[in-house]
């Protein structure tokens, strides 16, 4: 961390962490799978993070993780400069449907869901805030 970091207040991160167990909770009610400390190098689905700093960039992300043996095909890809690889642009359009399909769930359930305002996770959702009430509240489940 440079210079100038700072972590967002205790309260706040507490309370981003009850808006990412929302969060997963919504996605994996849904059917998706959401893997809880996601290692990318292992895992493949949704994964949920809070960056805990205390500047505009703080709060929590969303991102979709595709197979670890895709992702490794990509960049073995990318690395010898095959950006129109077939599996290049099947990688890119997974990732595109599945960032959609998160955004429609979570706004769907109320959740405020915006463009990450963090350019070194571009392709990751920021989640502003949630709905109110338990997800079991809101559909009247009991």
């Amino acid at each position: 961390m440079g210079d100038g970091y700072q972590q967002a207040s205790a309260e706040t991160r507490r309370r981003w962490g009850m808006l990412a167990e929302d969060v997963s909770t919504e996605l994996a009610a849904a059917g998706l799978p959401v893997v809880p400390g996601m290692d990318a190098r292992v895992s493949a689905g949704v994964r949920v993070a809070i960056d805990p700093g205390s500047d505009a960039t703080g709060g929590v992300y969303v991102e979709w993780r595709i197979h670890p043996w895709l992702s490794s095909a990509i960049t073995r890809c990318t690395l010898q400069h095959q950006a129109e690889a077939p599996v290049v642009r099947y990688g890119a359009h997974v990732a595109d449907v599945m960032r959609e399909a998160i955004r429609q769930i979570l706004t769907t359930g109320g959740f405020t869901v915006y463009e990450s305002p963090n350019a070194l996770v571009a392709h990751m959702l920021y989640v502003a805030s949630g709905p109110r009430g338990t997800l079991s509240e809101r559909l009247q489940l009991g």
